[in-house]
């Protein structure tokens, strides 16, 4: 055996360990998503939010939100940034189990009386107030001035893998030519959650 035909052997083997190693990793880590993701074209509105909870009773928990990329937002400095922005209902920090940094989570109250309140992650937070509380500052979004009642942690985003920084507002705040809808449907049953989707709930 030549030398190029052992390093040909030996990179393959290397090749297949690091893929066993990622597979048995990437197993392990869907442990940790316990939902089942659906999608739609076009944002969620809080009347398709009512929808869903009434036709997904056997659910134990379900969220709807819309995602827009791409998004421009300044703070009281005129400092700008393009963010990640999600509409969602209360429940969507619960079942993606966002850690909570400060203040608070977005409420379905938040979405029914139209408020102008805000949701930042950590990235977010530190890039336009330089790590300081912000929990009070005002932002804009779309020439709309946000209140920002809480800052979360930064995860991965929902249908790609990081969000550099995201923004969270309640339902029906804002829209965009591409903005992707969706739900969260959290059930320990697979049955219920076949049976919602076989009612009809998309």
């Amino acid at each position: 055996m030549n030398v190029e035909n052992i390093k040909r052997l030996v990179l393959s083997i290397v090749i297949l360990v690091l893929g066993v190693v990622f597979q048995y990793r990437s197993m392990n880590a869907l442990e940790d998503y316990d939902y089942t993701l659906v999608t739609f074209d076009g944002g969620m509105t809080w009347e398709d939010s009512l929808e869903i909870n009434k036709n997904a009773r056997r659910i134990e928990g379900t969220a709807a939100f819309s995602r827009s990329d791409g998004v421009y937002i300044f703070n009281d400095f005129q400092r700008g940034v393009q963010v990640t922005l999600y509409t969602c209902s209360e429940s969507y920090f619960d079942i993606l189990k966002l850690p909570r940094i400060s203040g608070r989570f977005l409420w379905d109250g938040d979405s029914i009386e139209r408020r102008n309140v805000a949701v930042i992650d950590e990235n977010l937070a530190t890039h336009l107030f330089a790590g300081k509380d912000c929990i009070g500052e005002k932002i804009l979004v779309n020439r709309t001035e946000y209140e920002i009642v809480g800052v979360c942690g930064a995860e991965d985003g929902v249908f790609t893998s990081v969000d550099e920084y995201a923004i969270y507002l309640p339902l029906d705040s804002f829209t965009s030519y591409n903005t992707m809808g969706g739900c969260l449907l959290r059930s320990s049953d697979d049955i219920s959650v076949t049976f919602a989707l076989q009612r009809g709930i998309l």
